[in-house]
């Protein structure tokens, strides 16, 4: 039987808030634990709440009042470095994507989205995967320059395993894709993150299809 994965919300919107609110109560899958209007609400009950309660994701808007949702994104990647945040927003053009990503988000979901997607999407995040399909990585980041390779050359298993996290696969669905162990995977990925000077999935599948490595 799958554990329940505990959720926060930070939405704005009432209608929205509502609709997420019924929509993770038809699944047994998730369990919505605080839903916040703006980051400076988050921020608040992160002074007073026990740590062995915090959330397996974060569900964050980009349009907040306040401090936006990028800069959230990035606050909480210093603050929870342990709990990946999924964007979810109504913002579906190429450079909202690629700030998201570089702020540390670990998926990128457009409000509408079929439910199963959205489920898929938070899955793959709390695995340690991104959703973030390789055609919108070329599509977004074809707007920007190419910046300087990597202080050094990856070789050519973690090009494999860069290639299939970039598909979007998690770190047991890497190692039984290229039939190797889950240490060796994440051998790979430590080497992975170091050359290319990342610290997240998403930022390595987004720095791979940059470079021309994927």
């Amino acid at each position: 039987m799958l554990s329940t994965l505990t959720l926060w919300l930070v939405e704005d919107e009432p209608g929205y808030r509502a609709a997420f609110e019924r929509l993770i109560a038809t699944s047994d899958e998730f369990r919505l634990d605080a839903v916040f209007e703006q980051y400076a609400s988050l921020l608040a009950h992160l002074e007073t709440y026990d740590a062995s309660l915090v959330p397996d994701l974060i569900i964050m808007d980009l349009m907040l009042p306040g401090m936006s949702g990028y800069e959230a994104t990035k606050d909480l990647r210093q603050r929870l470095p342990n709990v990946p945040v999924v964007v979810l927003t109504s913002l579906d053009n190429p450079e909202s994507v690629f700030k998201a990503l570089q702020a540390g988000a670990s998926g990128y979901i457009v409000k509408g989205t079929l439910p199963e997607r959205m489920f898929t999407a938070m899955r793959e995040a709390h695995a340690g995967g991104t959703y973030f399909a390789p055609s919108i990585a070329r599509f977004v980041l074809g707007h920007f320059a190419a910046p300087a390779p990597p202080d050094e050359s990856l070789s050519e298993r973690e090009c494999e395993v860069l290639r299939e996290l970039a598909a979007g696969r998690t770190k047991a669905g890497i190692a039984e894709v290229l039939f190797l162990s889950p240490h060796t995977v994440d051998k790979h990925l430590r080497n992975i993150y170091r050359k290319l000077h990342v610290n997240t999935a998403a930022a390595a599948a987004a720095k791979g299809v940059r470079t021309g490595l994927v």
